[in-house]
């Protein structure tokens, strides 16, 4: 398994809504799904961020081009909510 360090964004958005505090301070370490967001109309490059079953939030824009580059990402049905 290929370690990555990068940033999610989001946080607040997402299925972290209302903990993300508490969230962020225990997710360092964690493994996290990542799935490409092709229908993404604002960023051609999303990337979703999956903590089981957790949408938390998305790879900051700056890393995303790079994160989808550097590895393979989990294709439509291979970590979706509920996998």
């Amino acid at each position: 398994m290929k370690n990555l360090t990068f940033h999610i964004v989001g946080l607040t958005h997402n299925d972290v809504k209302g903990h993300e505090v508490e969230y962020a301070k225990e997710a360092e370490g964690r493994t996290i799904c990542l799935v490409p967001d092709d229908a993404n109309t604002f960023d051609m490059l999303a990337v979703k961020a999956y903590d089981k079953q957790q949408l938390i939030g998305y790879v900051s824009a700056l890393e995303g081009e790079d994160v989808r580059a550097s590895s393979s990402p989990a294709r439509s049905g291979t970590c979706a909510p509920g996998a």
